[in-house]
C-alpha cells in the first residue's frame, strides 16, 4: 500500500492537534483534536495501526454521500459537512469569523465573510434586539 497522505507524523497527541498539508505539499495547517478525536487516534494508535485512517482518501466522500442517500438529503456532499462545520461554530458564538477562518484553512478572513455573511447578519441583530427591553418603560 502506498503512504497515504495522513500519517502519524501528522498527529500530536502531546499538544493534542494535528497538521494538516495543503495538496502544493507547501501549506500547513494545525488544527486542535477534541476529546472524541484524540480519544479515537490515541485508541487507533493502541491497536499499532501502520496508518491513523487505513482506507483510500475518496472512501470518505462515498461513504457521506450514502449517507445522505439514506437519509433522503438531495444536493448535499462531503462540502456541505464543511460548510455546517463553520456554521455551527458561527451562530452557537462558540468561535469568531477569524478561528472559522482558520480553522476551514482559509487563506483569507475575506473568503470566509463572503460565504458567511448571510449568519453573520443574524449574529449582529441578536444583541441587539436585547436592548429593546432595557430601554422600555416601566
Amino acid at each position: 500500500m502506498l503512504a497515504p497522505d495522513f500519517s502519524w507524523e501528522n498527529v500530536n497527541f502531546r499538544e493534542k492537534k494535528i497538521v494538516l498539508v495543503g495538496l502544493k505539499g507547501t501549506n500547513r495547517r494545525y488544527i486542535p483534536m477534541n476529546d472524541t478525536l484524540y480519544a479515537v487516534l490515541k485508541e487507533i494508535n493502541r491497536e499499532g495501526r501502520e496508518y491513523p485512517f487505513d482506507f483510500k482518501p475518496d472512501f470518505v466522500s462515498h461513504k457521506i454521500a450514502d449517507y445522505y442517500k439514506l437519509a433522503e438529503i438531495e444536493g448535499a456532499n462531503l462540502h456541505s459537512l464543511r460548510k455546517t462545520f463553520g456554521s455551527i461554530l458561527l451562530q452557537s458564538g462558540s468561535a469568531d469569523l477569524y478561528t472559522v477562518s482558520k480553522l476551514l484553512g482559509h487563506a483569507s478572513v475575506k473568503t470566509t465573510e463572503k460565504y458567511y455573511v448571510d449568519l453573520l447578519d443574524e449574529n449582529y441583530r441578536r444583541p441587539l434586539s436585547s436592548l429593546d427591553s432595557l430601554f422600555k418603560g416601566p
